[in-house]
């Protein structure tokens, strides 16, 4: 038995899928995940992260890399090594980044 059936027929992950497939929804979707070409280094830990196998993260380019898939959860942002490849953005504002958690930090 599962602790919540109704996590099996989720309404806000088929409202982010449509909104996510066709065009003229893309244009107006509040709620988009971007990538930033020249900081991404194509290391392929935001596709090994993501629950729902969303590959446009990795295999666009750069910009608008939302896709029908994700489900905006943020794994591939919160696990992105490098500063500011990843965002999420909400009307155009910025609100998560990837950070530089590489980074060697020296403690003396």
């Amino acid at each position: 038995m599962h602790r919540r059936i109704f996590c099996r027929i989720c309404p806000l992950g088929g409202l982010i899928s449509l909104f996510s497939t066709f065009t003229p929804f893309k244009q107006i979707a509040l709620t988009k995940l971007t990538k930033n070409e020249q900081k991404c280094t194509k290391c392929g830990i935001c596709k090994r992260a993501c629950p729902t196998q969303a590959t446009a993260v990795y295999d666009k380019k750069g910009g608008d890399v939302t896709e029908s898939k994700c489900i905006l959860c943020a794994r591939c942002v919160e696990i992105c090594p490098y500063k500011d490849a990843l965002s999420i953005k909400i009307a155009g504002q910025t609100v998560i980044n990837s950070r530089d958690w590489l980074e060697q930090t020296n403690y003396t």
